[in-house]
C-alpha cells in the first residue's frame, strides 16, 4: 500500500509482533492454569475443613441428643420407681 511519500509499508513488523505474542501464549496459559489450580486447591482445602467442622458439629449434636435421651430415660425410671415404692 503506497503512503504519502510513495513508499510501501512493510507487513513484516506486524507479523513479527503477532508471532512474538503467540510465542509466549503457552507460557501464559500454563501460568494461568497453575494459578487457577493453586487457587482451587486452597478452596478445596477450605471446603474440606468446613465439611470436617460440620461433621464434628453434627457428631456433637448427636452426642448431646444421646445424653438428653439418657437423662430422660433415667428421670422416667426414677419417677416410676418413686410411684412403685409409694404403693
Amino acid at each position: 500500500m503506497p503512503t504519502d511519500e510513495g513508499e510501501r509499508t512493510s507487513v513484516q513488523p506486524i507479523i513479527f509482533v503477532a508471532f512474538r505474542s503467540f510465542q509466549y501464549l503457552s507460557c501464559y496459559a500454563f501460568y494461568s492454569t497453575c494459578l487457577l489450580f493453586a487457587g482451587s486447591k486452597q478452596w478445596f482445602a477450605k471446603a474440606k475443613l468446613s465439611f470436617a467442622g460440620t461433621k464434628l458439629s453434627f457428631a456433637g449434636t448427636k452426642l448431646s441428643f444421646a445424653g438428653a435421651k439418657r437423662n430422660e430415660s433415667q428421670s422416667t425410671y426414677i419417677q416410676k420407681r418413686d410411684i412403685t415404692s409409694r404403693k
